[in-house]
């Protein structure tokens, strides 16, 4: 039983440290790419107010973010304090960014809420997650059309079959979202597993019509905010036709989106796909490199090393020396 305990931790060690390795790589490769003559001037030659402005807005940025963690969890738990919605946000940074595809997160989450059920909290993190991805890939589609209609990269027939995936995927987002009730009933016969199906059931109940409205919304503004910090780190390091810039970075945020997680933190996948696409706009490679990094610096690592302080004040509140 120890024996496949630890060979499991090691496959999973290895797996992780496998996606680590790649997204280190990535980011090695891209910055020989990246002309090392002009991407120390261009960090050093930024301007600090757009570089200001792109951090003040990760205050919107994780508001919009825990009012939508506020919704879901208080449809089960109307009690829960404000402290333990702000915990579990920062503790699901924390967890998710050492973590492929951020999976971790789900469990951070749930983590840092005290006598809750933990599977309902991960159902509930799963709504959150398509809520936004269904923002980001609609909004994508879009900017993606704009952006080829003025820097045309595609083929239009690959365009419109891209396109025609998109819409399908969001319609089959949607089925599923309202017909979730409808497809309960069919519940898997093994026992363990009805019974765990029916914990998130009952966790979900009370994401009504009215509150996935909500989330979507939040989504948006949350979306929104994110769009205008890589905007304002794109100007701070040169300027840009602000529609390409737009519609580049909601192309970027797709393209990540349906990239497999090959990579911790999706780091290089990013950074490739802002120097590929924001290249085609004029933008040099040091600029879409080095906000596109400094952007995952600002919403990922800041927002975990906060978690990472509940973490440790957690932990020295149970084992006190």
């Amino acid at each position: 039983m120890h024996r496949a305990s630890g060979s499991g931790d090691l496959r999973r060690w290895a797996v992780w440290g496998g996606k680590l390795l790649i997204a280190a790589l990535l980011l090695f490769l891209l910055v020989q790419n990246v002309n090392s003559n002009t991407l120390l001037p261009t960090l050093t030659g930024a301007q600090p107010l757009f570089l200001v402005g792109a951090v003040l807005l990760l205050i919107p940025n994780l508001l919009f973010q825990y009012r939508k963690w506020a919704l879901l969890l208080r449809s089960v738990h109307p009690a829960v304090r404000p402290h333990d919605i702000g915990a579990s946000l920062m503790l699901g940074f924390t967890f998710g960014v050492v973590t492929p595809a951020r999976i971790g997160e789900f469990g951070g989450r749930a983590f840092a809420v005290r006598g809750t059920d933990r599977l309902a909290l991960i159902g509930l993190t799963a709504v959150d997650k398509l809520a936004t991805l269904t923002v980001t890939v609609m909004a994508g589609s879009v900017g993606l059309l704009i952006f080829c209609i003025q820097h045309p990269f595609i083929d239009p027939a690959l365009l419109a079959a891209a396109e025609l995936t998109v819409l399908s995927f969001v319609a089959g987002l949607s089925l599923l979202w309202t017909r979730r009730k409808r497809s309960a009933s069919v519940i898997p016969p093994a026992r363990w597993l009805q019974q765990r199906i029916q914990r998130i059931q009952s966790a979900l109940a009370g994401v009504d019509t009215r509150l996935r409205v909500r989330l979507l919304l939040l989504s948006l503004l949350f979306y929104c905010t994110f769009l205008l910090q890589f905007v304002l780190l794109l100007y701070a390091f040169g300027s840009t036709d602000l529609l390409s810039a737009l519609a580049g970075i909601s192309t970027i945020m797709l393209i990540k989106t349906v990239i497999p997680p090959v990579t911790v933190g999706e780091l290089g996948i990013r950074e490739g796909a802002s120097v590929y696409v924001l290249g085609h706009a004029g933008i040099v490679a040091a600029a879409a490199f080095s906000a596109s990094l400094l952007l995952f610096a600002i919403n990922i690592l800041l927002p975990s090393l906060a978690g990472l302080l509940i973490l440790f004040r957690r932990s020295t509140a149970h084992h006190p020396a």
